[in-house]
């Protein structure tokens, strides 16, 4: 009788601690990137006012820096929920 029950016992805290699932959370998160221009003067964009001869004197160094801000941005977006961060940008 006591094997039975050891046995129904040792059952039932197996089934449970199995069906406790844990879930990891994973987050998506958005940036609008849509303003990050290059000093290259491309035809097919709209980007006149972020070259170097432009009115904003728009140059590598500037460029270097937002992106060096961005980056730091979008790598710290997220983790006070999951230290991992973002699993996709959109």
């Amino acid at each position: 009788m006591k094997k039975v029950l050891f046995s129904v016992f040792i059952l039932i805290i197996s089934t449970t601690a199995h069906s406790q699932n844990k879930y990891k959370v994973s987050l998506i998160g958005f940036y609008n990137l849509e303003n990050l221009y290059d000093t290259v003067n491309n035809a097919m964009v709209d980007d006149e006012e972020f070259l170097p001869n432009s009115e904003r004197r728009y140059n590598s160094r500037i460029y270097k820096d937002k992106l060096e801000r961005l980056s730091t941005v979008i790598s710290q977006m997220g983790t006070d929920v999951n230290p991992d961060g973002l699993a996709i940008l959109g």
